[in-house]
């Protein structure tokens, strides 16, 4: 899973691709249930897109092909549309360790770099 940040919260991400859950579902996303193995004969073509769900410890949740698949801090996973998403997090890059460390300031990458020097000189130091 890739690293994304939202408001500065750093968590784990994968955008989920319905060809690969079809062709091994439980390879590429562990965390979610594949509903045609829980019955002996396949589901009508009108609840295909219903075919994977993601359950946690208190409900479960259909998703659809372009969704992400989170996994919060605490561990749990949550689902989140690709719109949402797209909006709402960031990626990390993570050739740059600490870069985005600064990403709810607003500063430009060059002012981030040198706050990250700054910071890394200071915790070193």
């Amino acid at each position: 899973m890739e690293k994304y940040v939202r408001r500065s919260v750093e968590v784990k991400a994968v955008q989920f691709d319905i060809r690969k859950a079809q062709e091994n579902c439980l390879k590429y996303y562990p965390m979610v249930q594949d509903m045609y193995e829980l019955k002996s004969a396949k589901q009508s073509a009108h609840h295909a897109s219903e075919r994977f769900s993601l359950r946690s410890t208190h409900h479960s949740s259909v998703i659809h092909d372009g969704d992400y698949i989170v996994q919060g801090n605490n561990g749990q996973f949550y689902i989140v549309d690709k719109g949402s998403f797209e909006l709402g997090y960031k990626p990390i890059d993570s050739r740059k360790p600490g870069f985005n460390k600064f990403s709810n300031l607003g500063l430009t990458d060059t002012e981030a770099e040198a706050a990250i020097k700054i910071v890394s000189g200071i915790e070193h130091g």
